[in-house]
C-alpha cells in the first residue's frame, strides 16, 4: 500500500480482515514513507495488545511496514 487517503485505508482494512480470516495468503506490505503510516502501525499494535486482534497469528505475519521502497523487493 502506498500513501493515500481514507479510500486507501478502507481498502487496506478490507484486505487485512480477509487475510486474518484465512481467505487469502498474499503479503500485505505498507510503504511507510516518511512515517506516514506510523500511527496506523502503532494502532494495530495497540489493538493486538488489548486483545482485539488474534494473538495466534503474529501481526508481522499479517501485515508488514517498510520505510524504503527498496525493501519491497524482499517480499
Amino acid at each position: 500500500m502506498l500513501v493515500g487517503g481514507t479510500g486507501t485505508l478502507d481498502e487496506l482494512t478490507d484486505v487485512f480482515e480477509l487475510k486474518r480470516h484465512g481467505l487469502h495468503n498474499k503479503p500485505i506490505i505498507v510503504l511507510n514513507t516518511d512515517g506516514y503510516y506510523a500511527g496506523l502501525q502503532q494502532q494495530l499494535n495497540h489493538m493486538r495488545e488489548e486483545g482485539f486482534l488474534n494473538r495466534q497469528a503474529p501481526l508481522e505475519q499479517l501485515i508488514r511496514f517498510v520505510d524504503e521502497p527498496e525493501r519491497l523487493s524482499n517480499f
